[in-house]
């Protein structure tokens, strides 16, 4: 077996697939069915690694790494050593799994890295994306999905709402990504389809009763109507422009001056939709506790009672030694920053930055929501996160760019 670096990126539109692609969309489409335990190999899992298998096959025996993946992999060399030295000293096991789930998604980010130059793996990525949202909508219809908490929280064929809630979310942003690329490519878009998911996506983040999720639902459609707006110069658009500026003003000045009440609102269980209650408890965590009870409900009050971690990494396991909450960071970012320190956490930001410096502006929306929503949820496991992160690669700044990035993708 070779490990081969690969800088070029020669793009194949009508290319055809082989037995790796449809693994790995196969895994895909299984992805959203926990037949264990969350945190366990599921049925997906198993299918993935017959893909990368599969694709260590086609390639001849090579392990194909883009030079760009370079830094990620530093990264996970660093989780290792950091993971390892507290797992030797705490003599805790845990550790070594999340060090697990990083080699584990990293071989997904090199994997479906050889995709990218295959359009027709690309379309139907696209669709197996939309697939997970029907089939989760035929669950709810047919009255076979779970629920958390009796009937408040719907979560499908998943363990838990809030990865049922993240992986609907990310499924529209994946169909977005991919819809805009095929948009500046082909100049084709399929527009009746990216609306209908990011309405099923609402829908059942609204089932699922997941704050964070609504949270990043709410930063894209800002961030999109603020990109819209902005995007023409015509004197509609300036006035649109005007007035949008002025209600923000206004809200602003109202809320310094006045405050907003929720004294009058029914806010209990039965009231209505469970998410209403939930986002109801946390602004009167908030009002009873300050911004520091929320952070405290999520976990990342430990980020900030215990800083000198951000300089060398705590290690990511063995919760239970810090006060407070017996359970990991709820925040991407700064639960990786906390557990691995500033230089991991760097090389992370470095290969990201890589991964998003050439996209196009209509993806702005998408990875701000993606960045926006990672605060409040742990996504690192999630194969998702990575693949957004890789999908950012095929946006382009604009045309003039094009030819350049086909020939050559650099460091």
């Amino acid at each position: 077996m070779i490990i081969t670096l690969r800088s070029k990126y020669k793009e194949q539109p009508k290319a055809k697939m082989h037995i790796a692609h449809y693994l790995f969309l196969l895994f895909w489409v299984l992805k959203p069915f926990y037949f264990g335990q969350s945190g366990t190999m599921q049925v997906a899992d198993l299918v993935f690694v017959a893909s990368f298998g599969a694709s260590i096959v086609v390639q001849r025996g090579r392990i194909i790494i883009n030079h760009r993946d370079l830094v990620l992999l530093a990264f996970i060399g660093c989780v290792f050593v950091i993971n390892g030295i507290y797992a030797a000293v705490y003599q805790r096991i845990d550790f070594l799994f999340s060090s697990a789930y990083y080699l584990y998604n990293f071989l997904v980010v090199i994997t479906i890295r050889q995709f990218l130059d295959n359009r027709t793996f690309l379309k139907a990525l696209l669709w197996a994306s939309a697939l997970a949202l029907f089939t989760q909508l035929a669950v709810l219809f047919l009255g076979t999905g779970r629920y958390m908490w009796g009937i408040y929280r719907f979560m499908g064929t998943f363990n838990d709402p809030n990865q049922f809630a993240f992986s609907m979310f990310t499924s529209f942003l994946i169909v977005y990504v991919l819809s805009s690329y095929f948009k500046e490519m082909e100049k084709t878009r399929k527009k009746f389809l990216v609306v209908l998911i990011f309405i099923l996506s609402v829908y059942f983040v609204t089932q699922g009763s997941s704050t964070g999720m609504l949270l990043g639902i709410g930063t894209f459609v800002i961030a999109f109507f603020a990109l819209f707006i902005a995007s023409e110069k015509t004197p509609f658009f300036v006035f649109l422009r005007v007035v949008t500026l002025m209600l923000v003003l206004i809200l602003i000045l109202y809320a310094i001056f006045v405050g907003f009440s929720t004294d009058g609102l029914d806010n209990s269980v039965g009231s209505g939709s469970f998410l209403v209650f939930r986002l109801f408890e946390k602004v009167g965590k908030v009002e009873s506790g300050g911004v520091m009870a929320l952070l405290e409900d999520r976990a990342i009050d430990k980020v900030f009672e215990n800083p000198v971690y951000m300089l060398f990494g705590s290690g990511e396991g063995g919760h239970t030694r810090f006060p407070g909450p017996a359970y990991e960071v709820h925040s991407t970012l700064l639960g990786i920053l906390f557990y691995y320190g500033i230089f991991p956490f760097l090389l992370l930001c470095v290969w990201m930055r890589r991964n998003l410096k050439h996209m196009s502006r209509m993806l702005v929306p998408a990875y701000l929501a993606l960045l926006i929503e990672s605060f409040t949820l742990a996504n690192q496991r999630q194969p998702a996160f990575w693949i957004l992160i890789v999908l950012g690669s095929l946006a382009y700044a604009n045309h003039r760019e094009l030819r350049k990035y086909r020939i050559v993708t650099t460091l």
